[in-house]
């Protein structure tokens, strides 16, 4: 996917059925491009390996599809949002995308532009 810097690391929500009783978010990677554009990758359980702060390169592998927060199934949900504020990202997106019937094991970020 995008390379850039990763800004935000979510990984501990649970899957769960009913929005009146789950957390507010799924897991997820948050990367902040070299054009200062945000990218979220969420419904993904990130690799062990990523920190906040550190660089990745277009390609890298950031973690494994999974149906966390509210969902019906595995998904991939990609977001873009603008630049500005990296604590007030979420208010700012410019293109939504979910991408539905992937399977967990399946790995994010082996694709090539």
């Amino acid at each position: 996917m995008e390379e850039g810097t990763v800004a935000d690391i979510r990984n501990s929500s649970p899957h769960c059925t009913d929005p009146n009783h789950c957390p507010l978010y799924a897991n997820m990677v948050l990367v902040q491009g070299r054009d200062e554009f945000y990218t979220e990758y969420a419904h993904v359980r990130p690799s062990t390996t990523l920190q906040r702060g550190m660089f990745i390169p277009s390609g890298q592998f950031l973690g494994t599809v999974d149906f966390s927060g509210v969902s019906t199934g595995p998904n991939l949900h990609v977001g873009r949002y603008t630049r500005g504020d990296a604590a007030t990202w979420y208010n700012r997106p410019t293109c939504d995308w979910s991408i539905e019937g992937v399977r967990p094991i399946r790995r994010l970020g082996r694709i090539r532009p």
